[in-house]
């Protein structure tokens, strides 16, 4: 390049250049190699939130990992779950476990979390907004901040905006949320750049880049040049890569992808990369200017280049020849010799064939120049942040700018031996696998380069260097030499933001070396935005600012603070409106501050008199003023831009609505509130269901009886009135002898009500079910009442002599005493008139229903309340007695309650343990609208006793039922069948039968690996989750209906390792959530000897049932499939298998054994045994325990010592225990603990504990991980990390542990293996295995038990995952009884089991759904029982600021409207839309709300027109106003024209008075 400088020269010397021309071709050059700084830096991955948190974790050679946050998997569960939105997706449906089984990966965190205020958007549109976007909106205001660029610098400048991004066409945020105002906005990728354009009003270019891997460093290419081409004089690079979904187990790595989620670039045992999420952003300028602003100077990039592979072998495929070439480029864009470089981070991904390629274009392109030999260290971040994509570029490009910066390069982290296609001796390369010094001198150019390449072949290549002089700054000397201060300024939008930012300060200055007030000065003053709430601080020292800072924090909420600490509010308010508190100041007032105190900046302070003022600046500065801080700071010449802690931000969780499947169960279809539903409707009786507890119904809420809710004897009256009307089809209805046997008690937990109509005898009976038994609790005859209606004259009882009067005041909302508590509905008696005579006792009462509570009466015919103290005026005529309502002789109803009657109650007589009544309920009109006879109350000598709840311990297993299927098998003519199985014997011949049949239906698929020769129409590799993916992309297109699976119709006479599992299973499950499947599809699974169904089975497959417990679990994530699976064996011929197959079934699990068919149900086992008669341990004893430091471990070593001196091994994973008070306990009971740390799943480890500690006596199999994952959204080690423990835990155990004398092996199962459950596909398919093993172990005549456990109170998973008894079908248990439970299964060989309680209600909701259902002496009549859901529409109420006197109707209308738009919870009503981040689209939203109340009145363009509510509601007032006028003037018009059409008037009479006067005035 000087060789071109000189030949201008030359030609200009020699005239043959005119010296305009020279000048503009030297203009030229000097544009085209300006050298670029890196001035701000910003970035967030995996457990780094920050740069510094980032640098620090690559010095100390940490691996970026950090799970898929719980938030974020419910965000996805309901998407995951459903078939249509995982079909629209590209998936298939995950269930149960799946959904848990996440791989490791680097995840961000918190991204649904945004300060929205921050950036004056409205919490609305904030939500609307696609997390990319929020993160990097944040992401590049921190890096602004690094970089010392405020807003007001930034605004209306030349700056540019480069993002990049991946997968543009993945904006999958919009699709799984509900749809906003702004989700268009908010979801179109290229607004990720334009968005910050626009909030930072920004004029330079804005793009959006997607090169795939290379976006980012492509992002820095093309900021050069923009920058060096004058386009921009600042550019914003950045970088984001999020994904909506994790990666999950369910579905296979790719090929590029890591199979042990471990990146190692270089290594021999390099395997793929792992895709990780992260951004970053850098904030670049030209050096020159960089230097002259006193900018912070990371590093300096001196050229760059871009090229693209073109046609390769492959469009994904590197190519050798671009990435030399590229390199070339770059060096020659940077005027460096190669030889100089000392250090070049690599794209790196750790492929096997990736970097190798790298390697050979970086060795081919220094060849070229040098014929050197190890001088360049080459390395990859993405060993320790994996690769994230877009913004990897970035990332590289941070670490070396962060390495020339603090003359470091860390280590590159899982290197160990070079890959063997690798010859690092004979390159110009070595590996940095060790943090190295680079020292160098200010004087001392060290090069570097960082290379991205992405795999649709854009290549770029950046060359930094480090800066020289960095210390420029520090030359200058201060021309006075009595500065006694420097001003420091904090700030933030609100308190609490400023608080934690004055405690970030404090952080940075106490783990930062060497730095300097001035510069602190320098960066919180011009490099910083002011906020409302500040902070200003006058020191001489960084010891003075610790000090004061920490005053600050003592006493801020006090503002007692020393005079150095300025502390103030203030609120901009508009100049309309007054101030209310002393922080609000009107724009005209900020702005006589701000220019007072630059005046006397401008015009009074110097260098030697700075000191003086800068009290007063401080205090102008806490008042609002805006500091003309560029002039200030020309004292402060040492001071310059310098890296501090970033803005605070209050982030709160902002997230869209999830969409959620518009199932009908939503619906609330219960026919009354305390009547749910028909069950069943046969000749001989209908009987109803209804699911309570003691919060269903404010008829139960508010009625107490010794503390417990019952519901009251007039709720049955309702209860049996409504289901008589239902069936007599009339409400006119007599009912005989209603008697009440025992009250209905309601808990916590779901009791199931059964009303009984007899349509033989007319009788109604009320039931529960208790312990396999049913309860009557009130029973009655009925029949239509034939009656007439009488009247009885109120007030003729009114006026009798005797009758005396008593008014009714309740000095409470409720009535209690020592036996019942009534809730307000009860307190509805007004008056009371009563008398006595010759033996006769009457009592009138005056009844009124609340207004509040008169909506009740729309639901219920005959009100319980109302009832209950209309017939009980006497219930508690003697305070010492308790009386409780017995029966009814006769009640004849003719008409509804009213919510205004009386009720006479006279007394016919009183005996020693009842009394007698008839009582009458009389409407206004003196109509009888209820009379009832016979009322009979019953003394109560033991209430507790009455009402006390009968509490017990059940023990449920399930048993195989013959059921032979009698329907025709379905015409499979047109259905298309895809068969998959195994090329071996069973599997193959069953598929061969079933394809005869119809072999135009079948297509076949061979799963085998490796792949064999075989007949199929596809091949699945099993270990590939590719080959799973391209299989399914090919079925979409053949519109598939049924797969019927017989891979696993094999003798498996013991476990394989290499046989089909659930693994494969999550692979083809989560390949079908991926490519977006059919979901309405037939899956039939036949299995061989899953389950012990008829006890003749020789051996039982746990992989067969393992995978059944599988398929438990995916029901629920794929619920328009039907599935079914066939549990058979080999004496069961081909024959009839074809047949039952097809036929229909409502069975999701059936079983043949020779040719007979069964169907599992849920029954309840009488307890073999209450009392344990020998000892279940013995002294000396050494008991094996596994996961032997968790809840459930040492609770069992703990009661184990506390009876026996035995040797306890626990075997966990952790470090050290966590529970040492347990430990201890255990030791001084006298036996002795032994704490073994590793991992059950290694099979060595295992095996040298054993040798180590020699035979067991007994073992507890308690080791397991709670499964919590949808498949779709789970990767294959999250799957693995719940299904290893128990699964290779228990081959483990039966391997090295289990011997002849054994006394015993307890395995803690899990309920979730019989039933499934959302997201359990791993722990059932575990614990399922787990089960199915325990019985081949018996058979061979060990004691081995499996004990299907519910959850236990308050220890183990149950606590850890806050397990609600209301949310399980069997309730849970306590540690006391699963003790006793496992001594009694110990003893007498129990296993196989389920103790707990059923939880009816919700069994009567979900057991069609279950994948084995509970038997009909169990269920009874609830199997038909759906659960009802209201769906409520919240209305944010708004809380109003802004003036003192009330608000208006009009202003709060418009507030609540602005509210529901905007999202907010407190609003200043002259605050405007725009302001508050409202747009365009939330303004047409508005105005349909504000259509509700002010129809016709607002238009669109009023809204931004008269832009706060206060503008607004005036404006509408106005409106109305003119409307009513107009009203009038219209109203005055028809009754002139009626005038003078009658003859009243005459023309000129009219129009005078039309005109407002006389015609001739």
């Amino acid at each position: 390049m000087e060789n071109l400088k000189k030949y201008i020269y030359e030609e200009v010397s020699k005239n043959n250049m005119s010296i305009d021309k020279a000048k503009e071709l030297l203009g030229e050059i000097q544009k085209k190699h300006e050298d670029i700084a890196i001035v701000g830096i910003a970035c967030k991955f995996a457990n780094a939130e920050n740069q510094q948190e980032f640098w620090n974790n690559l010095l100390e050679g940490r691996e970026f990992k950090r799970g898929f946050q719980e938030r974020r998997l419910n965000y996805i569960k309901n998407i995951s779950s459903s078939p249509l939105f995982t079909q629209f997706l590209g998936s298939i449906p995950l269930k149960g476990e799946e959904l848990n089984d996440i791989r490791p990966s680097g995840y961000l965190s918190d991204i649904d979390k945004f300060d929205p205020e921050f950036f004056n958007i409205s919490p609305s549109e904030a939500r609307a907004i696609d997390p990319d976007q929020r993160v990097m909106l944040e992401n590049v205001q921190d890096a602004l901040i690094d970089a010392g660029y405020t807003r007001e610098k930034l605004n209306n400048s030349k700056t540019a905006v480069f993002i990049g991004k991946d997968n543009t066409n993945d904006t999958l945020y919009r699709y799984i949320t509900e749809e906003e105002s702004s989700s268009m906005t908010g979801n179109w990728p290229s607004l990720i750049s334009g968005r910050i354009s626009h909030l930072l009003n920004l004029k330079g270019p804005s793009l959006l880049i997607d090169s795939a891997c290379s976006s980012g460093l492509t992002g820095v290419h093309l900021a050069c040049k923009s920058l060096q081409n004058k386009e921009s004089n600042l550019v914003i690079v950045g970088g984001v890569s999020i994904n909506s979904f994790p990666s999950f187990n369910k579905f296979p790595y790719s090929l590029m992808e890591s199979s042990d989620n471990t990146l190692r670039p270089f290594d021999e045992n390099a395997n793929g990369t792992r895709f990780c999420e992260g951004v970053a952003t850098v904030i670049l300028k030209p050096l020159n200017s960089a230097l002259k602003d006193k900018n912070n100077v990371y590093a300096v990039i001196k050229g760059s280049a871009i090229n693209n592979d073109g046609n390769t072998n492959g469009i994904t495929s590197p190519n050798v020849d671009s990435q030399e070439l590229v390199l070339h480029d770059a060096w020659k864009d940077a005027q460096i010799n190669p030889e100089n470089i000392q250090y070049i981070e690599t794209h790196g991904t750790g492929t096997k064939i990736g970097d190798p390629i790298e390697v050979k274009g970086l060795t081919n392109a220094f060849s070229k120049h040098t014929i050197k030999r190890q001088f360049c260290g080459i390395g990859s971040v993405k060993g320790n942040i994996g690769h994230t994509v877009a913004a990897s570029g970035l990332a590289s490009l941070i670490k070396v700018a962060l390495s020339l910066k603090n003359k470091k390069i860390p280590k590159t982290i899982n290197f160990q031996m070079p890959n063997n296609f690798l010859n690092f001796p004979t390159t110009p390369l070595y590996m940095v696998n060790n943090t190295t010094k680079w020292g160098y001198s200010n004087s001392n150019l060290k090069l570097a380069g960082v290379s991205s390449f992405g795999f649709a072949g854009t290549n770029c290549h950046i060359v930094l260097s480090n800066i020289k002089n960095e210390n420029i700054y520090r030359n200058y000397k201060e021309n006075y030499s009595d500065r006694t201060n420097y001003i420091i300024t904090l700030s933030a939008k609100n308190k609490n933001a400023l608080i934690q930012n004055v405690k970030n300060y404090l952080q940075k200055l106490s783990t930062t070396k060497n730095i300097s007030i001035e510069d602190i000065s320098y960066t919180t003053t011009l490099g910083r935005d002011h906020f409302n709430y500040r902070l200003a601080l006058l020191v001489n020292s960084v010891t003075q600012l610790q000090d004061s800072l920490r005053e600050f924090l003592l006493n801020n909420s006090t503002n007692v603070l020393s005079k150095n600490i300025y502390f103030g509010i203030h609120k901009k308010i508009p100049n309309s409106r007054k101030p209310i508190s002393e922080e609000e100041k009107s724009s005209q007032e900020l702005n006589r501050l701000t220019k007072k105190i630059n005046v006397i900046i401008e015009e009074e302070i110097n260098a030697v008199n700075i000191n003086k003022f800068s009290e007063l600046i401080c205090k102008y500065y806490i008042e609002g003023a805006s500091i003309n801080w560029d002039k200030l700071n020309q004292f402060n010449k040492r001071g310059k831009i310098i890296s501090l802690p970033l803005y605070p931000y209050s982030k709160r969780i902002l997230w869209s609505k999830i969409k959620v499947p518009n199932n009908e169960h939503l619906i609330d279809n219960n026919i009354h509130p305390l009547v749910h539903k028909l069950a069943i409707d046969s000749i001989k009786e209908k009987i109803y269901v209804s699911s309570l507890n003691f919060e269903s119904h404010w008829s139960i809420t508010d009625h107490q009886v010794k503390g417990k809710n019952v519901l009251p004897g007039t709720a049955h009256v309702e209860i049996i009135r409504k289901v008589l009307s239902e069936y007599l089809h009339t409400n006119k209805i007599s009912l005989h002898n209603l008697i009440f046997y025992s009250p209905i008690v309601l808990t916590e937990t779901i009791k199931e009500i059964q009303i009984i109509i007899n349509k033989d005898k007319n009788v109604v009976q009320i039931c529960s079910k208790n312990n396999n038994e049913f309860n009557i609790h009130s029973e009655t005859s009925f029949e239509i009442n034939s009656n007439d209606q009488c009247f009885y004259d109120i007030d003729k009882f009114n006026k009798k002599d005797d009758v005396k009067r008593q008014d009714i005041n309740y000095k409470h909302n409720f009535i209690k005493n020592d036996t019942f508590t009534f809730g307000p509905r009860w307190l509805n008696f007004k008056s009371l008139a009563y008398r006595s005579k010759n033996a006769e006792f009457q009592q009138l009462a005056e009844l009124r229903i609340n207004d509040k509570f008169k909506d009740d009466l729309k639901e219920n015919y005959i009100h319980s309340a109302l009832l209950d103290n209309a017939v009980n005026l006497y219930i508690d005529e003697n305070d010492e007695e308790v009386y409780l309502p017995f029966s009814y002789g006769k009640i004849n109803i003719f008409h509804e309650m009213p919510e205004h009657f009386y009720s006479l109650v006279t007394k016919k007589e009183t005996k020693k343990e009842t009394k007698k009544f008839d009582i009458s309920l009389i409407n206004e009109n003196n109509e009888i609208f209820i009379d009832i006879k016979d009322y009979i109350i019953k003394k109560s000598h033991n209430t507790d006793g009455i009402i006390r709840d009968n509490i017990f311990q059940n023990t449920y297993n399930v048993k195989w039922q013959p059921s032979e299927n009698t329907l025709t098998p379905l015409s499979i003519d047109k259905t298309k069948i895809v068969i998959l199985y195994q090329p071996t014997n069973f599997s193959k011949s069953l598929a061969k039968t079933l394809i005869e049949e119809n072999p135009d239906n079948y297509i076949p698929i061979c799963i085998s690996n490796p792949k064999v020769n075989d007949e199929a129409h596809h091949y699945l590799n099993l270990n590939s989750y590719d080959s799973y993916k391209e299989l399914f992309k090919c079925l979409k297109t053949e519109n598939i209906d049924t797969i019927v699976d017989v891979s696993l119709y094999e003798d498996f006479k013991k476990h394989c390792e290499n046989s089909i599992d659930s693994k494969h299973y999550f692979y083809m499950f989560k390949a079908l959530f991926d490519i977006t499947f059919k979901t309405d599809f037939t899956y039939k699974l036949i299995l061989n000897n899953a389950y012990e169904i008829d006890g003749n089975e020789d051996h039982i497959s746990p992989t067969s049932t393992e995978i059944s417990g599988f398929f438990k679990g995916i029901l629920e994530e794929v619920p328009k499939a039907k599935f079914s699976i066939y549990d058979i064996d080999f004496k069961t011929d081909f024959k009839k298998i074809l047949n039952e197959i097809w036929k229909p079934t409502t069975s999701f699990l059936n079983g043949y054994r020779n040719n007979k068919r069964y169907i599992p149900e849920i029954i309840k086992e009488t307890e073999k045994t209450s009392n344990i008669n020998k000892d279940v341990y013995s002294n000396s004893d050494s008991y094996l325990i596994t996961g032997g430091l968790g809840d459930i471990g040492l609770h069992i070593a703990k009661n184990i010592s506390n009876q026996k001196k035995v040797t306890f091994h626990l075997l966990t994973r952790r470090r050290k225990p966590f529970k040492d008070d347990i430990l201890k306990e255990i030791t001084n009971n006298g036996s002795t603990v032994c704490i073994h740390t590793l991992d059950i799943t290694n099979e060595q480890k295992m095996k040298e504990l054993s040798l180590k500690i020699g035979k067991v006596d007994g073992i507890f199999h308690c080791a397991g991980n709670a499964g919590d994952g949808f498949v779709y959204n789970k990767s294959i080690t999250s799957f693995s990390n719940v299904l290893d423990p128990k699964k290779l835990g228990m081959l483990h155990i039966e391997k090295y542990y289990l011997h002849e004398n054994i006394k015993f092996l307890v395995c803690f199962s899990s309920i979730v293996s019989l039933l499934g459950g959302a997201g359990q596909t791993d722990y059932a398919a575990g614990n399922s295995f787990m089960d199915g093993f325990i019985i081949n172990l018996r058979k061979k005549g060990f004691n081995a038990i499996s004990i299907n456990w519910p959850s236990w109170k308050n220890i183990g998973m149950a606590k850890r995952y806050n397990v609600s008894d209301q949310k399980t079908i069997f309730s849970s248990i306590s540690t006391e009884e699963a003790t006793s439970i496992i001594e009694k299964s110990i003893v007498h060989g129990l296993s196989n089991f389920i103790p707990s309680n059923i939880n009816y209600y919700l069994i009567s909701q979900v057991n069609e759904l279950l994948p084995i259902k509970f038997s009909d002496s169990l269920l009874s009549t609830v199997k038909d029982l759906q659960p009802n859901s209201r769906l409520d529409k919240t209305i944010n109420k708004v809380t109003l600021k802004g003036q003192t006197k009330d608000f208006t109707n009009t202003e709060i209308i418009v507030s609540n409207a602005y509210a529901n738009i905007l999202n907010i919870e407190e609003l200043d009503v002259f605050e405007s839309f725009n302001s508050l981040g409202g747009d365009s689209i939330m303004a047409t939203n508005l105005l349909k709300e504000l259509e509700k109340n002010f129809e016709g009145i607002v238009e669109i363009t009023d809204i931004f027109t008269y832009g706060s509510v206060k503008e607004l509601s005036n404006f509408i007032d106005e409106e109305l106003r003119k409307k009513n006028n107009a009203y009038e003037k219209n109203n005055d018009l028809i009754s002139l024209m009626e005038e003078l059409s009658q003859g009243h008037a005459n023309v000129d009479e009219t129009l005078s008075k039309l005109n407002g006067g006389d015609k001739n005035e």
